[in-house]
């Protein structure tokens, strides 16, 4: 019953900051996540390009975005065979939760990107693992590229999941190229290629299959773990006649401290739950769904069915949800 517990209040605390990343505390949709306002514009090869954040894209703007990501990566979803669908992806661009960095020049679309608060196993529709950023789509203008408008908005995305305290960013690569301007945009840094253990310090994310649409997912520890810093061990001291006295705390090993957890916002470590929500999907239970569908944007119709009348019946692992 305790790791049961532990578990519980592990994950309404990931629930909690996800809530805090796509929410002001009126409750409105959060778009302004304290960026200084110079980092919201940049001038590129006298091309100023200036960055704003949506929950929704605008319907003047929708057909020109879509356009853009079509031209982009019809080709490569294709030959990596998952295959490019048109409906797939416009419903992809208007589920709910989602949100979108939209760089303009003179009023005019040149590079979006689009992102979701999640948790990292939901792009393998495995509602586990830390909380992050999952970043679906990054586009630039055909005459925009390779000017580092591509480097800029991975940096500003980067930035904002810092700021949000969020663990790791992820992105979903399907060709060697993106892949090469990742590991260009990141220099110094460490991409990894997710497998099991990738997440074992961050709460542990279990991926059955990493290549099964044939995209490897990057990610990116923004906030990595707290670990307790060693305090120096004095050297020893002889005494008059040259003897250096034994150490018997040496002898000893020291008992191992653990890292404390972080604290997400120990205000909010009980939420709300939607107790009329059941899960529809082998990938989660009933009380997972009872407490994301809390919060109405993040709920994955996929995956839970809320506003039922047949009783919850979480799965062996999860105890009832609470109010």
């Amino acid at each position: 019953m305790k790791v049961v517990t532990k578990k519980l209040e592990t994950d309404r605390s990931i629930m909690m900051l996800i809530r805090s990343c796509l929410f002001k505390d009126n409750g409105q949709d959060k778009l302004d996540f304290g960026l200084a306002p110079i980092l919201l514009s940049k001038t590129f090869s006298g091309s100023k390009v200036e960055l704003s954040f949506h929950a929704k894209i605008a319907r003047e703007d929708f057909q020109h975005i879509f356009s853009m990501l079509k031209d982009s990566e019809e080709d490569i979803y294709d030959d990596c065979g998952y295959g490019w669908d048109d409906q797939d992806k416009k419903a992809e661009l208007t589920e709910r939760g989602g949100r979108f960095a939209i760089g303009r020049v003179d009023g005019e679309v040149v590079c979006f990107a689009h992102f979701r608060f999640t948790r990292a196993g939901e792009v393998y529709y495995n509602p586990v693992g830390p909380a992050a950023m999952h970043v679906y789509d990054i586009v630039v203008e055909e005459s925009m590229r390779r000017k580092g408008v591509g480097k800029y908005l991975v940096s500003v995305l980067t930035m904002i999941a810092k700021k949000e305290c969020l663990p790791v960013v992820t992105f979903p690569v399907y060709e060697d190229g993106f892949e090469q301007f990742l590991n260009k945009v990141v220099k110094g840094h460490m991409w990894s290629q997710a497998d099991d253990n990738m997440f074992s310090d961050l709460g542990g994310l279990m991926v059955d299959c990493v290549a099964e649409d044939d995209f490897r997912l990057y990610t990116k520890i923004v906030n990595p773990p707290f670990v307790a810093p060693v305090a120096p061990v004095a050297a020893p001291v002889a005494d008059s006649t040259g003897t250096v006295a034994p150490d018997y705390a040496a002898a000893a090993p020291a008992a191992a401290v653990a890292a404390p957890a972080p604290d997400y916002g120990a205000a909010a470590a009980t939420p709300n739950v939607d107790a009329s929500c059941v899960s529809i999907s082998a990938s989660a239970n009933d009380n997972w769904c009872q407490l994301t569908c809390a919060i109405p944007a993040s709920c994955p119709v996929s995956m839970c069915k809320c506003g039922v009348a047949a009783e919850a019946s979480p799965s062996p692992d999860a105890a009832p949800a609470r109010r």
